[in-house]
């Protein structure tokens, strides 16, 4: 899982260098979306996929947290810090998941947030002293930690919030739902007049792929 997940941060940075952001994520999202879904119709003869209006809804606001919210900062972030820094930052995923439950009134045990507070300050000593030096720029670190926070947002409240029954068919509403939303903010910062096919390096196509 981390080779897999870990190497997609280096195949991001590699994309945003030619390539418009927030629209590769969202059609990166929106292929994936289909073909898992349409494996699924295939498989089970579409009749998992007949989802109702609040699994929908449900799925939507999930997919807009995890990919809009989540991935699509990550790329707009990427632009200025290193992959391998934005790997780990996105790592602390897990500390904002217990601090959401602490908020919403989940017991937490003290050696929880022991380590909650442990990693914050691991991730200060790492962000601070890169942003203040003008070494990594201090925006894109929002940006990422303002992923994190959105990441972990749709996946507490996945366990509120109505989904289909069955885990490929909401991965894949996810991805076609958040994967839609990445293409409407795409078009509303005006990237469609960054899509010049002519621009794109053969490294970004093949990262993009990847």
């Amino acid at each position: 899982v981390y080779i897999v997940w870990g190497s997609t941060y280096l195949a991001i940075a590699v994309v945003v260098q030619t390539m418009p952001p927030l629209l590769t994520a969202g059609l990166r999202h929106l292929i994936a979306g289909v073909i898992m879904l349409g494996i699924l119709a295939m498989l089970r003869r579409g009749s998992v996929l007949r989802l109702t209006r609040r699994e929908w809804l449900g799925a939507g606001f999930v997919g807009v947290a995890l990919l809009l919210g989540g991935n699509g900062l990550v790329v707009l972030g990427e632009r200025d810090v290193p992959s391998g820094l934005t790997a780990l930052i996105i790592a602390i995923v897990p500390l904002f998941v217990v601090l959401l439950r602490r908020v919403f009134g989940e017991r937490v045990a003290t050696g929880t947030f022991v380590g909650v507070a442990a990693g914050f300050v691991g991730v200060a000593v790492l962000i601070v002293p890169n942003g203040i030096s003008g070494q990594v720029n201090l925006l894109g670190m929002l940006m990422l930690l303002g992923a994190s926070l959105s990441w972990a947002i749709g996946s507490y409240f996945s366990k509120t919030v109505a989904l289909p029954r069955d885990p490929f068919a909401s991965t894949g509403a996810q991805m076609l739902t958040g994967g839609a939303s990445l293409i409407v903010a795409g078009t509303l910062f005006g990237e469609w007049g960054l899509a010049d096919p002519s621009q794109f390096s053969t490294a970004s196509v093949v990262s993009l792929l990847y």
